[in-house]
């Protein structure tokens, strides 16, 4: 079935849940109003009969009503449930449509001096990780955004990472389950900073309570045990009760600030600790994920983080008067979920952050599973070992995924060796730009492990640096040329270094003059070719492509045409061999009006 489809009908499924839910919801306050009312009258009758008739009565009454109290409140959950459902499936349906606007931007990611993202369009409001990002945590999100930053990565792990995406994206259930869970309330980086502020205090002395409260708890069955055996009157029992509340009572500051503490980062431990269920209801075959999923557990395979949910659940019950009494009383309670937590925290306190991080690589993961469910015919790159090949890409119909689907055209690419280089010339608005846009995309999202809209597409991992649209900077006093200057001379000194760069450069030393700009460009290529880097080059100049004639074996030409027949513009946006013959710069200032014939 196709994505399209498939999020049609989860669409019209859960809305339809969802309305069903409504109306059950509605029943059931009625109800919650009769019984209510019902209740008062039959406690009123029943005060004509005897004590037993009453009581049973009120005990009715109450069970019914919060009887369906509960009832209402888990199908108000679980219409809330179905809705977000409905909302996930809906804003993929848009987003097939080209719609993003429902996704988070990345625009906090954005760096000018970035090695490539701001030239390639990497974060912001128009970006590739709007179309990717899915995710629902604010650490989950950071992930992918440092995936997509990274300027190299290793063989080995980008496809490790295309295993991991290819077996998530056929598992769209858990895909929708984990951002349905998420999205009841983002995990933010305030969460986080007091998740990991409580796990690095320092642990909670409990050498008194571990040895007191478990004898008490003996204790306490024994005597009533006794009492119920008539060994003991049972004034003695109310002693005992009185002898624990003030053993309470002298622990109590202790235990309500571990209670307050746990209480702070509640909402936030919730949240992961459903993530983590939803994690661990899957085995997975890939590494990565296996890894992941791993450091979720402790060596018996159980969730440290289910474990202080169950604790802090414990210590609420001190929430409850009656209960707290009792309990405390009786069996020291509190003193318990205190020697609880203090073991938790010896145990477990460490790895927190650790696990949490598990949670969020696979929250990124999931947007890119989700990313590759919903374009099936995106194909995983090839990707090549560098101590054989030492550097090629070659790629057939490759795309830009920011076009619109049906105005994309697609062109291959092909590199050959180190200090190999494509000069491409053309007229205005041919294709040029977009060309090196589209070339440098695919191979940041091939080596982030995510399948690309080619025929097919295989390359060896390289640092991408890219100077296509350089800024001047008032703030730096620096101009236009001299923020170009300082990008080519990085490029130039990573290369001195013996780093390999795969160059993206548009048009190079645009803030000078024509002459001073084809000698400088020349000169430059030169230097790179020497330096045995790699790249694609766009240029209007057309005397630079005579260097393919100097290195036959490193230079290769190609254009983009522009056909002009009967006095309009014609382009194809497709690349050809050879330096470009057409212009239209003048015909365009003529039909504009701003030039005469």
């Amino acid at each position: 079935m196709k994505p399209e489809e498939e999020f049609q009908i989860r669409k019209k499924k859960y809305g339809l849940e969802k309305q069903k839910l409504e109306r059950k919801a509605a029943k059931l306050s009625w109800g919650r109003l009769i019984i209510f009312l019902a209740g008062f009258v039959a406690i009123y009758i029943s005060t004509l009969f005897n004590l037993t008739v009453l009581l049973l009565t009120v005990i009715l009454f109450i069970s019914a009503f919060f009887r369906m109290v509960y009832l209402h409140h888990k199908t108000v959950q679980k219409k809330k449930k179905a809705e977000r459902l409905k909302e996930i499936n809906k804003r993929e349906l848009n987003a097939l449509n080209h719609d993003f606007e429902a996704f988070r931007s990345g625009e906090q990611f954005q760096n000018v001096e970035h090695n490539f993202s701001n030239d390639l369009n990497i974060f912001g409001a128009f970006s590739v990780f709007r179309i990717l990002n899915r995710t629902v945590t604010d650490n989950g999100e950071e992930h992918l955004s440092s995936w997509l930053k990274a300027t190299m990565g290793d063989r080995n792990e980008i496809i490790q990472r295309q295993e991991a995406t290819q077996e998530l994206s056929g598992q769209i259930d858990l895909i929708q389950s984990f951002l349905e869970t998420g999205q009841k309330k983002r995990f933010t980086k305030e969460h986080f900073h007091k998740l990991e502020y409580w796990a690095e205090k320092a642990h909670i002395p409990v050498s008194k309570e571990r040895v007191l409260a478990p004898l008490f708890t003996v204790g306490s069955v024994g005597l009533i045990v006794s009492v119920s055996a008539g060994l003991f009157y049972w004034p003695v029992l109310i002693f005992w009760i009185m002898a624990g509340l003030g053993i309470t009572a002298m622990f109590n500051k202790k235990v309500t600030e571990q209670h307050q503490n746990l209480n702070n980062i509640g909402p936030s431990l919730d949240i992961i600790d459903q993530l983590t269920n939803r994690i661990n209801s899957t085995n997975y075959q890939s590494g990565i994920l296996q890894k992941q999923q791993k450091r979720l557990l402790d060596d018996d395979g159980q969730a440290p983080v289910k474990k202080l949910v169950a604790i802090l659940q414990s210590f609420d019950v001190r929430l409850n008067v009656f209960a707290a009494f009792l309990l405390n009383s009786l069996f020291l309670w509190d003193m318990h979920q205190l020697v609880r937590l203090g073991k938790w925290k010896r145990q477990f306190s460490e790895n927190l952050v650790v696990r949490m991080e598990a949670v969020f690589c696979f929250d990124a993961f999931m947007s890119v599973g989700n990313f590759a469910y919903s374009y099936p015919g995106y194909r995983y790159p090839e990707i090549l070992d560098k101590q054989n090949s030492g550097f090629s890409i070659a790629g057939e119909d490759c795309r830009h995924i920011l076009i619109p689907k049906e105005e994309r055209v697609g062109n291959p690419v092909r590199l050959e060796g180190k200090g190999t280089f494509s000069i491409i010339t053309g007229a205005n608005m041919a294709g040029k730009s977009t060309y090196l846009r589209t070339i440098g995309l695919n191979m940041v999202l091939a080596q982030t492990g995510i399948p690309l809209d080619c025929q097919n597409f295989a390359f060896t991992p390289v640092q991408i640096i890219s100077s296509l649209s350089t800024r001047d900077s008032l703030v730096k006093s620096e101009s236009f040329f001299y923020a170009e200057i300082k990008r080519l001379q990085y490029i130039i000194h990573k290369l001195e270094n013996g780093e390999e760069v795969f160059c993206l450069l548009d048009e190079i030393l645009k803030g000078t003059n024509s002459k001073d700009k084809q000698t400088g460009s020349i000169k430059l290529l030169r230097k790179l070719v020497k330096l045995r880097s790699n790249g694609i080059i766009a240029t209007h100049d057309l005397k630079i492509g005579e260097l393919e004639n100097e290195y036959p074996d490193k230079i290769q030409n190609q254009c983009f045409e522009v056909e002009i027949k009967n006095d309009k513009l014609y382009f194809d946006y497709k690349l050809k061999a050879g330096i470009a013959q057409s212009l239209n710069a003048s015909f365009l200032m003529r039909k504009m009006g701003i030039t005469e014939d």
